[in-house]
Formats: C-alpha cells, sequence, structure tokens
C-alpha cells in the first residue's frame, strides 16, 4: 500500500505517539511531480482518453468509407465473374489492357491497381473492374451471356456459338457501357441485330462467319452511331458492302478474307470521307479499286494485298494523312514507292514479298518519320540497305539473309543504325518463313 502523504508526513507518521497533529495529509493532486519522481505511471485525464479514442473511431471509419464502396463492388463483381468462367467465359480486367498501334491485347501477367498491402487484405481484385469477356466456346448459348449486363464497368464483349439467338440481343442491351462488340458463328438474324440500334454506346461491332451476310450488312446501314465495323471469313457479296457506303460517321473498315467482294463492292466505301483506318485482305479486289480510294483524304492507315500493282497504287498519291501502310504480298515495284516518298508522315511500311529494289529504298530513305521498315523476301541487295543508313528514326528493319543480303551486311548497317532492331529473316526448305535472329 502507497502511503499518499509527503516525506516529511510520512516521517512524523512513523511515531504515531507525536499526536495526530503532526500529521499532514496531501492531495493527489499537490503532489503528482513526487509519484512521477518515484516512478509511478502517470494516469492520463479522462478526457484525453475520450478524445484519443472519438480519434481512432474517426479514422477508421473514413478508411472503411473510403474502401467500403470498392469491397462491396468487388465482392458483387466476384460473384458475376465466376458464375461467367463457370459457364466458359473469360473475364478481363481494366489493368490487363494494353493498346498499341491501333492493337487491343490483354495481358494476364499485369499488376492489378492499388496497395499491395490493401490487396492482401480484401483481395487482388478489390480495384479491378471487368472489361471485357470473351466467349469462344461455339457451344455457348443464350443463357450463358444472361448475367453481363450485371458488370457495370464491362465494355467489350466477344461472344462466338450457334447457340446464341436473338434471345442474347437483349441480354446484350444491358450493358449500358458496352463500347465494342464481336458475334462469329452465332444465330443472331438479321432481325436481331436490328435491336442493338438501341445500345447508344456501341461504337465497334465485328461480324464473322455465319453473323456477316448480305443481310446482316443491310441491317447496319441504320447504325449511324458506329465508328468502327470490321468483317471476317464471311460470305458477304458486293451488295452486302455497298450498304455501308451511307455510313458516313465510320472511321475504320475491315474486311478480311471475304472471297467474294469485288472491285463493284468497294465502289460505294468512297462516300466514306471520314474513313481513317482501311483493311482490305484476302478479297478479289484489283487496281480499280484504288481508283476509288483516293476519295478519302483522311486516310492514315491502309492494309492492301493481292493484285494491286504500280498502275493502281499510284492513284493514291495525294493521300497526305497516311501513317500505316502494308503492301504485303502485292505487285508493286520502286515505282509506289516514289508515291509512297511523298506520304511525309509515314511510320510503318511493310513491304514484304513485294518487287521492289534497291533503287525503290533509295527513294524513300528521305521519310523524316519513318519508324518500322519491312523488305523482307524483295529484290534488295546488300548493298541497297546502305540506302538506310543515315534512316535515324527506324526503330526496326525486316530482310531477308540469302545470297543477295548477307549477315554481314545487315551487321553493317547495324553499326550504323545502332538503335534499330533488325530482324533477319530465312526461307525453310520447304517454303516456309522464319526469323532466325535479332540484331
Amino acid at each position: 500500500m502507497i502511503d499518499l502523504r509527503c516525506s516529511a508526513c510520512a516521517d512524523r507518521s512513523q511515531f504515531a505517539r507525536r499526536g495526530a497533529d503532526d500529521s499532514v495529509t496531501c492531495s493527489v493532486a499537490s503532489n503528482l511531480s513526487h509519484f512521477t519522481r518515484i516512478g509511478l505511471p502517470r494516469v492520463l485525464p479522462r478526457r484525453f482518453q475520450l478524445r484519443t479514442l472519438l480519434l481512432i473511431v474517426l479514422v477508421v471509419a473514413v478508411f472503411f468509407a473510403w474502401i467500403g464502396k470498392d469491397l462491396i463492388r468487388s465482392r458483387l463483381q466476384r460473384s458475376i465473374v465466376e458464375s461467367i468462367e463457370a459457364s466458359g467465359g473469360q473475364v478481363f480486367f481494366d489493368y490487363q489492357k494494353s493498346s498499341s498501334s491501333g492493337f487491343t491485347a490483354y495481358l494476364r501477367d499485369a499488376q492489378p491497381h492499388g496497395s499491395r498491402v490493401i490487396r492482401a487484405l480484401f483481395g487482388e481484385d478489390l480495384y479491378a473492374k471487368a472489361s471485357c469477356v470473351v466467349f469462344l466456346d461455339p457451344q455457348t448459348v443464350d443463357g450463358d451471356i444472361a448475367r453481363l449486363g450485371e458488370l457495370p464497368d464491362l465494355s467489350e464483349v466477344m461472344i462466338s456459338g450457334v447457340g446464341v439467338t436473338d434471345e442474347s440481343v437483349q441480354s446484350i442491351l444491358r450493358i449500358r457501357r458496352l463500347r465494342s462488340l464481336s458475334l462469329t458463328h452465332t444465330s443472331v438474324s438479321p432481325q436481331g441485330l436490328a435491336g442493338l440500334q438501341a445500345a447508344r454506346t456501341l461504337q465497334h461491332l465485328t461480324l464473322a462467319g455465319s453473323s456477316a451476310t448480305d443481310k446482316h450488312l443491310e441491317t447496319l446501314s441504320e447504325f449511324h452511331a458506329l465508328d468502327s465495323i470490321q468483317v471476317i471469313d464471311s460470305p458477304i457479296t458486293d451488295d452486302g458492302l455497298r450498304s455501308l457506303g451511307g455510313l458516313h460517321r465510320l472511321k475504320r473498315l475491315d474486311i478480311y478474307r471475304c472471297k467474294t467482294i469485288s472491285n463493284a463492292g468497294v465502289s460505294e466505301l468512297g462516300r466514306l470521307e471520314d474513313l481513317e483506318r482501311l483493311h482490305l485482305l484476302q478479297s478479289n479486289i484489283s487496281d480499280a479499286s484504288l481508283e476509288i480510294l483516293v476519295r478519302l483524304r483522311r486516310l492514315r492507315e491502309l492494309r492492301l494485298d493481292g493484285k494491286i500493282t504500280d498502275v493502281g497504287f499510284g492513284h493514291l498519291g495525294n493521300l497526305q494523312e497516311m501513317e500505316y501502310l502494308d503492301l504485303h504480298d502485292t505487285g508493286v515495284g520502286d515505282l509506289s514507292l516514289a508515291t509512297i516518298a511523298r506520304f511525309r508522315r509515314l511510320k510503318s511500311l511493310d513491304l514484304w514479298g513485294t518487287q521492289i529494289s534497291d533503287e525503290g529504298l533509295r527513294l524513300i530513305s528521305n521519310l523524316p518519320e519513318l519508324e518500322h521498315l519491312n523488305i523482307a523476301f524483295t529484290k534488295v541487295t546488300g548493298a541497297g540497305l546502305e540506302h538506310l543508313a543515315d534512316m535515324s528514326s527506324l526503330a526496326s528493319v525486316s530482310v531477308q539473309i540469302d545470297h543477295s543480303v548477307t549477315l554481314d551486311r545487315v551487321k553493317a548497317l547495324k553499326t550504323k543504325l545502332p538503335d534499330c532492331a533488325i530482324s533477319c529473316w530465312t526461307q525453310n526448305p520447304d517454303g516456309s518463313q522464319q526469323c532466325s535472329r535479332t540484331l
């Protein structure tokens, strides 16, 4: 028991016989310094304890208010994602999205947003937003995509499967932020497709296989909000392609492996004056189509193959906005490079398998912004590579290694362009090609 009296009083208290008058009691408040001196812990005032407790409660409340919304959203999203994956779908999140040179990819090894500590406590998907869902299984049915509208941040959907019918259109319309939709080999009819006009946020549409017929494309003639259309492996004819000529807001049009498309179908594309990107690959077009394309003054990206020659390409000299040009496996030669030399904004040029020679490289050696050049399997020789030596803007070059272009010549170019990645291609006995090394 601790005596709560001053030292003088304590001494006198040892002798009770001196009388009660000699004992002087001291208050706790007047001797607080004495208690500290003899090693007793201070007792915090109640007011201070209460303030500290309230502050801690406030900090915790603010923290959970800040994180609570994300926590609720992520848990709800998690249950929907699990349901989609159980149905054979794949879900990709916003942090996985990567866009480069007009291409979009989702990287599975990308790191989620936010603090690692917070994610470890509340889940890796705490800040992740499901932005893309893909159903590639041909057995996909309407019921599998019924819950897509419950993902509030979903913007891209790719669906494949003959079991997907017009019934799925209503499920798609419930996706509030849908920007890109791909339908491959589905059973959605032209009438069902017409219902997607109600998707006000839809900007890009891909139709592939049985999902794309002339009737489907006729329906698209009313989709005036679309700025991008892609048609792949489809039996569409010139009649179907003509239906797109009235989509004046269209900025991107890709037609891949549609063998029945000819110059007659391309004739209507000249009306698409806002078009910035056009891909016409593995179709049946020829030089006559290029006379139409000269009207597309805003074209920045063009990919052609097949029966295109210098005669047709010469019409395109006024396309001064051109930045990306792919003429692989066409019949163009040095005359076309004289035209290309006028494209002062050109950044990427693919001439794989064309008829160009050393003289053609000389013609384009003054392009100031050219970064990527593919001249593999052309008539270019090792001597012609010297025309590239002063093109400091080049970031990558592809060449073939054979009797006309030796590895030593390529190494000599590398010494003059040390920051340029040079891919060396070789041809195998079976006719296939492979990249054997990169310098």
